[in-house]
């Protein structure tokens, strides 16, 4: 039987991605289009994260002694997706992370001016889509109603 799982916060990330692209390129969104940005970034990643938690506890991979119980996000994630024998390209995911990180952790006052793209927004969603997709057993799917 095909399960279905749908993830409210990879939606919602989803949803500001489609916000973003709708706006006009003019001077006067610009603050709004950075505002999408970096909120579907973090989104994205939230969505990540708490699919992690939830896949390790359904899974009961918890219980396993080769499961890392803590540590590099990177590394955990990598030990679901293997798990269920499928593979996370973890290049990429650094790369979304750094972006993230921009938004997140800025170390100084430059980062905090930070202009990221649409493109950057597009490629930090696609890369958490597939990373959720890769820990998941089932179907995910994503849709803005």
């Amino acid at each position: 039987m095909m399960m279905l799982l749908r993830i409210p916060t990879l939606e919602d990330s989803f949803a500001l991605l489609n916000e973003l692209r709708g706006l006009p390129d003019i001077p006067v969104s610009a603050a709004r289009r950075q505002r999408l940005i970096r909120s579907s970034i973090i989104l994205g990643w939230v969505a990540v994260e708490e699919a992690l938690e939830y896949f390790i506890d359904s899974y009961s991979l918890a219980d396993r002694v080769d499961c890392p119980s803590s540590g590099k996000l990177l590394q955990r994630l990598d030990f679901v997706a293997r798990a269920n024998r499928k593979t996370i390209d973890l290049t990429e995911l650094a790369t979304a992370r750094r972006l993230r990180n921009d938004v997140t952790h800025a170390r100084d006052a430059r980062a905090l001016t930070l202009a990221l793209t649409e493109e950057n927004c597009q490629f930090v969603f696609e890369t958490c889509l597939a990373t959720v997709r890769a820990m998941c057993r089932h179907k995910v799917v994503c849709s803005v109603p």
